[in-house]
């Protein structure tokens, strides 16, 4: 169960019940999500491909052609219309909220202020939800 969340261009960040932080990303470029997967496990991606081709190929390669499955970070689905869903859950929940602060144009160094990842996510969170428009 979440105690807060917020959405943040790609990501979200999550703060847990137990004050856990998880940082996910839905990626608004699916292929650019692919392309990443692809290259990370030593695929070259051809111009041709299309993204319908590229999540049918890393499913059948890496998750035994299920419609769903995950690879390292990223989790692929094929939904019945084949359109391809990627999701990636940082397991450096760190290296995802420096990424999202830098999208909220987050300048606060969580290494100078000797921040864990609990205070860097609540921080984060909190600010963007100050300063919504």
């Amino acid at each position: 169960m979440a105690k807060n969340s917020e959405i943040i261009d790609e990501f979200v960040v999550t703060i847990n019940d137990n004050n856990s932080v998880s940082v996910s990303r839905i990626y608004k470029s699916t292929m650019a999500a692919l392309k990443e997967i692809a290259e990370a496990n030593g695929i070259e991606v051809q111009k041709t491909w299309t993204t319908q081709h590229l999540g049918r190929l890393l499913l059948s390669q890496f998750c035994n052609g299920e419609k769903e499955g995950t690879i390292g970070e990223y989790t692929i689905e094929r939904e019945d219309n084949n359109r391809i869903n990627v999701i990636r859950t940082y397991s450096n929940t760190k290296e995802g909220l420096m990424e999202a602060a830098k999208v909220a144009n987050y300048t606060e160094d969580p290494k100078e202020n000797g921040w864990n990842t609990q205070n860097f996510g609540r921080r984060l969170v909190n600010y963007v939800q100050t300063h919504k428009d």
